[in-house]
């Protein structure tokens, strides 16, 4: 549990020990690792419901994913459940009773839990991500890395996970260090851990900022590319998460209060397999979010295709009104044309109901303000009276003749 005792100066400086009320870091752990089990569990479903329901291709990466995040979920659990006062991790040593430190230390037992958890989850996890990768991107060469990257994660992390399951003989020696002293036989604890968390942030950096230049020659709109871009670049807080692991991992294995550092950097590495699983199952979440929040996540073509049939409204509002214009223009013409040349004294020629009704439709009503009505000299009363009786008895329903004629 740890790679260096205490010496005698640092005993003296001890402050007095607090078996009552000590501070541990529950508080802190609770505030951190519940909402982020809950967002493992909301992604995840999203996920499922997405590929399932939605889109209907459910895949490996989906199901790598999944035991990512249930292995996710119970180590949370279980890691709030070691810093009960049952267990004590996250407590200072001086605060620890001395017949919890002799035996078994339970709380050792469940940090070594941790960390094989936290190796196969971010190893399901990155698996899960790069068989993503491979669905989304087909080219040769991104099929080629996520290849070459899975190899990579899983056969380094599979000999991670035995080195610090047996970096000491026996294994118990880890839980049962003072039964053990002077006689068990231990691994260069430093270099694994420091190797283990040093290679993990670097395939997190290879493997999360891989999409950028693919994202970047996209061809799709700008808002699309800075959604996309937004959408996979979340995954450098899990390479933020990764460097903060690294500097705790460092205070873990240089400092005699193991159960103090222990919890922080347990709860760091809960925080970045968390992440993880929420940033890899962003991709699969999008079909959701685009049914949610069209304006944000849709598509443009499907925006621009809602638009467009308002603008053939508005401009089939225009060629109607323009064409109704111009029919009224040409009814204009007609009535000026049907009218008779009275100065010359020729009368009103008779036309049929048919013709009448062909050239003077009677929807719709065309303004009167530029038809000039004839002198009140042109007809005599005897004539005008003929020809409205003419318009009558064939039947017609030009009412802009029968209202010219009873004006004169």
């Amino acid at each position: 549990m740890t790679s260096r005792f205490p010496t005698p100066e640092e005993f003296a400086s001890f402050p007095p020990p607090n078996y009552v009320d000590p501070v541990n870091q529950l508080p802190l752990a609770m505030a951190v690792l519940i909402p982020m089990t809950v967002l493992v569990v909301g992604f995840v479903s999203c996920r499922f419901y997405c590929r399932t329901v939605l889109v209907n291709t459910l895949g490996w990466d989906d199901w790598a994913m999944m035991v990512a995040a249930v292995m996710s979920v119970g180590s949370n659990i279980m890691l709030i459940i070691s810093m009960l006062p049952e267990y004590q991790m996250g407590y200072h040593l001086w605060d620890i009773r001395p017949s919890r430190l002799f035996g078994t230390m339970k709380s050792a037992q469940m940090g070594m839990s941790s960390q094989l958890l936290f190796t196969a989850i971010i190893t399901f996890m990155k698996v899960a991500i790069l068989l993503t990768y491979i669905r989304i991107f087909p080219s040769k060469l991104d099929k080629w890395f996520c290849r070459l990257m899975i190899f990579y994660t899983v056969s380094l992390n599979t000999a991670c996970f035995f080195i610090t399951l047996f970096q000491c003989s026996p294994a118990s020696t880890y839980w049962e260090i003072f039964k053990y002293i002077g006689t068990a036989k231990c691994l260069n604890i430093k270099a694994i851990y420091y190797f283990h968390s040093a290679q993990n942030t670097f395939s997190d950096f290879v493997i999360f900022l891989w999409p950028a230049r693919n994202l970047m020659n996209v061809q799709v709109s700008l808002r699309q590319r800075v959604t996309l871009i937004s959408m996979f670049s979340l995954g450098v807080i899990v390479c933020i998460a990764g460097v903060v692991r690294l500097y705790y991992t460092h205070q873990y294995l240089v400092s005699f209060d193991v159960f103090w550092y222990g919890a922080t950097t347990f709860i760091i590495m809960s925080v970045e397999s968390g992440v993880g699983v929420v940033c890899g199952c962003l991709p699969g979440c999008k079909p959701l979010m685009n049914k949610m929040f069209p304006r944000v996540f849709g598509n443009t073509s499907q925006s621009s295709s809602r638009r467009r049939p308002s603008t053939n409204f508005l401009s089939g509002k225009l060629s109607s009104s323009s064409a109704a214009k111009s029919e009224q223009e040409s009814y204009r013409m007609q009535t000026l044309q049907s009218r008779p040349d009275n100065r010359r004294g020729v009368t009103m020629e008779k036309r049929s109901p048919p013709d009448v009704e062909k050239q003077l439709p009677a929807p719709p009503q065309p303004s009167h303000q530029g038809l000039r009505p004839p002198s009140r000299t042109t007809f005599t009363s005897r004539r005008q009276a003929e020809a409205y009786r003419e318009l009558q008895g064939n039947g017609s329903d030009s009412s802009i003749e029968i209202f010219l004629l009873q004006r004169n």
